[in-house]
């Protein structure tokens, strides 16, 4: 019966859940597979499955690090050209950026690109506003691996231009409006401390129709720094009457610091009061390019033309009015307003 019941024992054990299968004499149940067999099998394909992660993550690091540089420079090449064209626009409308932008797209946007290989989606000039589009189509890495060969990047920039609207006069000086106005920009000219150059009328108070002091005038500067932090447009300042002819305190290493170069300088168009109540309402902003001035203290002319010159007995200044666009973010913008300084912003 022994031998019997030991000829069943694996039949049973194969229908019955849970049997245990004898010892074949090596120390393992006869039937099933090694521990260490099993063990290695589920360890592949954790592997396998690990693999794919971590190709997928290479992919992300390499290919999301070079799409993101070719968006940087592709946004670089968008922020060039916008101001490049606000910039032209706002010189002058009929400017060749300003009418065919593209070209000048095109070519700050192959500039700004390890490859030069950028394209110009599109360019739009409107309403004191250039915006310009930019695109790449980038080929993958290991991205490709998984399917995605190639992916479009594009960076879009908005730049915008206007009259300047506030901002700091590095000296604390008004021109007359009508002074800037009177030559073609560009021509060098002696300007007279509140001296009447234009007595056919053209030079009138914008607010009363009175003759407006021509040449410049002085603002009052509290600080005593020869400058002024912050100057508004439409707004008007104290403009008392200095004593005698001297410069006011600190002009002198001011005006020698900007000698031959084009600032900004406000502009007024009206006057009221007189003596300590005296004030300049202020128009705008001109550039306009130090050449030279005559006070009692001294007196410089950088022109080489002796025609330009400051009587003994008078103060000013030589220069010239120029066509004028500033980057400067100290400088606020305002609505257009022809003929005055322009600033040029990136606005989006």
């Amino acid at each position: 019966m022994r031998k019997h019941t030991d000829a069943i024992a694996p039949a049973i054990a194969s229908v019955l859940p849970g049997s245990v299968l004898p010892s074949d004499g090596s120390g393992r149940r006869r039937g099933r597979a090694p521990r260490e067999d099993r063990d290695g099998g589920a360890v592949a394909v954790v592997v396998a499955v690990a693999m794919v992660a971590l190709m997928g993550a290479a992919a992300l690091a390499v290919d999301v690090g070079s799409l993101l540089s070719e968006r940087g420079q592709l946004q670089n090449g968008a922020d060039a050209a916008a101001i490049a064209i606000a910039q032209a626009c706002a010189g002058s409308a009929t400017a060749t950026a300003c009418t065919s932008p593209a070209t000048t797209a095109q070519t700050l946007a192959s500039s700004n690109t390890l490859a030069g290989a950028a394209d110009v989606r599109s360019v739009t000039v409107s309403g004191g506003r250039a915006t310009v589009t930019l695109g790449k189509t980038v080929p993958t890495s290991f991205a490709a691996a998984l399917g995605i060969m190639s992916k479009d990047v594009t960076a879009s920039a908005t730049a915008s231009w206007g009259s300047v609207a506030s901002g700091p006069a590095v000296l604390p000086i008004a021109f007359a409006s009508c002074v800037f106005t009177a030559k073609p920009q560009g021509t060098a000219e002696d300007l007279l401390e509140k001296g009447v150059t234009d007595t056919s009328g053209g030079c009138t108070d914008s607010h009363n129709g009175l003759l407006l002091p021509g040449g410049f005038g002085w603002l009052d500067d509290p600080s005593g720094t020869c400058n002024l932090a912050s100057v508004v447009s439409g707004s008007s300042y104290t403009a008392s009457s200095k004593p005698g002819r001297s410069l006011p305190s600190n002009c002198g290493t001011v005006l020698n610091q900007y000698l031959g170069k084009t600032v900004l300088l406000p502009v007024f168009d009206s006057t009221a009061g007189n003596g300590a109540n005296g004030s300049f309402h202020i128009a705008g902003w001109a550039g306009f390019q130090l050449l030279g001035w005559g006070f009692p203290s001294t007196n410089v002319n950088t022109t080489g033309d002796s025609s330009l010159r400051i009587p003994p007995n008078r103060n000013g200044l030589i220069g010239k009015f120029l066509g004028f666009t500033t980057l400067d973010d100290a400088f606020t913008m305002g609505a257009t307003n022809p003929g005055y300084a322009t600033v040029v912003a990136l606005t989006n």
